[in-house]
């Protein structure tokens, strides 16, 4: 039971080998105090969460590939859209690929303020590329663990570093008043003692400042966040893993 008086239920799969991918395979289910089921997916890692022009329910995008949209308690998630191929422009162009002269090799999440133009995009490693993310979380490499931002509207888009990062970032999301959420993956294998820090997630404003921090105080459903998205004083968090969205009033 959380604080609220919600409960997370967890559910043994049982299962020997792979399943098929259109069969449910729920691991956690959470419920309300009346037995009402609160979030699941049928499906892991919904890693990136969107809302639409109209503020309607969040669309997430899970590790299949499959984007779900919240139809409300009584539907759950839908299966909205499965995005097949893609299209280059080609009048692409690079804008940056290095900092402080040193090549990018694993830039994570990225947002654009549509107001200044300006970039801001997260760092995670100038050392590790994305195929080694699972022993990148689980170093000590702290080569990268920044936010850098340039602004579309200058002509030689000088990068600047926004802020120093305690762990990993993963994605970033502004929010309606500027302010920037950065997951940060804690990598971690097992609980943690509860006086050790554990930051899951820093909210800055626009001038660097830290406004918030979130602290997964050790436990597992915060083990693996991959996004924060701030909308209507509410915290949609995504994962790389899990098979849920949380969800944390402010």
């Amino acid at each position: 039971m959380n604080h609220k008086g919600e409960f997370w239920v967890a559910l043994n799969a049982g299962r020997l080998g792979e399943i098929d991918d259109d069969i449910p395979d729920p691991i956690g289910i959470k419920y309300n105090q009346e037995g009402r089921i609160l979030k699941q997916l049928d499906g892991n890692g919904p890693k990136s969460i969107a809302f639409d022009c109209k503020g309607e329910w969040p669309y997430v995008r899970v590790s299949d590939g499959r984007i779900l949209k919240w139809h409300g308690p009584k539907l759950g998630w839908k299966e909205f859209a499965i995005p097949l191929s893609v299209r280059y422009s080609l009048n692409s162009q690079t804008l940056v690929s290095s900092v402080e002269r040193i090549s990018f090799k694993f830039i994570n999440g990225l947002d654009i303020d549509s107001n200044t133009g300006v970039i801001y995009f997260t760092n995670s490693s100038t050392t590790f590329q994305r195929r080694y993310v699972d022993f990148l979380s689980r170093s000590t490499d702290n080569s990268g663990r920044r936010i850098l931002k340039f602004n579309l509207g200058t002509n030689n888009f000088e990068l600047k570093v926004f802020a120093k990062l305690p762990r990993v970032p993963d994605n970033i999301k502004m929010n309606h008043k500027g302010e920037f959420w950065v997951a940060l993956n804690a990598g971690r294998l097992e609980k943690i003692d509860n006086d050790v820090p554990d930051p899951v997630g820093i909210k800055y404003n626009q001038e660097g400042r830290i406004l918030k921090q979130l602290d997964g105080n050790g436990e597992d459903v915060f083990s693996s966040i991959s996004e924060i998205n701030e909308v209507n004083r509410t915290l949609y968090i995504g994962s790389v893993t899990k098979p849920y969205v949380t969800i944390l009033k402010l």
